[in-house]
């Protein structure tokens, strides 16, 4: 059976506040981009080495210097290539930090959807040296 958007919106509040997207903070109803966005902290995280930040405190207090920050973040594991989070970061991949971006719109349907997340990432797979 297929559900409509409105059948599958939710109102809860639920799961770790550091994944927790804009909308299930504020209390708003949620429903699928709200997991693209637990997914695309969860990216961040990876890239970056940073664990624990509340993305979604970050965000709401100031959305244009959150979005500077995120990218900030992810290019300075390339700039230095000595830096020691550079050991544990995937391979230099911008089509992977504007993927993150994406993910992480305060607006729900500004964000990449599920399939668009596996589509770019299948893209970014076959770009990979074997």
């Amino acid at each position: 059976m297929v559900r409509s958007v409105e059948e599958s919106m939710t109102g809860t509040k639920c799961g770790s506040p550091v994944y927790m997207a804009p909308e299930v903070g504020e209390g708003k109803r949620y429903y699928l981009p709200a997991d693209v966005w637990s997914f695309g902290v969860l990216a961040y995280e990876v890239m970056t080495l940073k664990m624990g930040q509340n993305h979604y405190v970050l965000a709401m207090s100031n959305k244009e210097e959150y979005r500077n920050s995120i990218r900030k973040d992810i290019n300075a594991i390339y700039a230095n290539k000595n830096n020691s989070a550079k050991q544990g970061a995937p391979p230099e991949m911008p089509e992977l930090a504007d993927m993150v971006l994406d993910i992480l719109h305060l607006e729900p349907d500004q964000r990449l959807t599920a399939t668009q997340c596996v589509e770019r990432l299948k893209l970014m797979l076959e770009k990979l040296p074997v």
